[in-house]
């Protein structure tokens, strides 16, 4: 009987480990500062200063060297929460801008080293 009970126990746990890893709701009108520690990676902040990552399909050029940002989601408001295939669009000052698309959001981690990832012969 204990060991049914620890099976059934392990399974309801394995079920909500995905929704655990789930990342925050981010939207436009929630973000309050953002990083990319490299071409492919761009970490955003709320007003919470609650964090999540966003993947890009590709490298977004000079990404860190940008000012703005703007986000493109289809069918949406910039109430909706950014997610994959949303668009990011880089604006600068002198009028320059490069559009990338978000592969994901995921959850941000502590202490995990962005700025590395994505490098060539990673």
């Amino acid at each position: 009987m204990l060991k049914r009970t620890l099976i059934g126990a392990a399974a309801v746990l394995a079920m909500a480990a995905p929704a655990l890893a789930q990342p925050e709701c981010m939207t436009e009108n929630d973000l309050y500062n953002w990083t990319s520690p490299n071409a492919k990676t761009v970490i955003l902040e709320s007003n919470r200063g609650r964090k999540v990552v966003l993947r890009l399909v590709g490298a977004c050029p000079e990404l860190a060297f940008h000012e703005n940002l703007a986000f493109g989601t289809p069918g949406s408001t910039r109430l909706s929460c950014i997610s994959a295939g949303d668009t990011l669009t880089t604006l600068t000052v002198g009028g320059g801008r490069h559009t990338c698309a978000v592969a994901s959001v995921e959850p941000f981690t502590p202490g995990h080293d962005y700025k590395h990832e994505g490098r060539e012969g990673d």
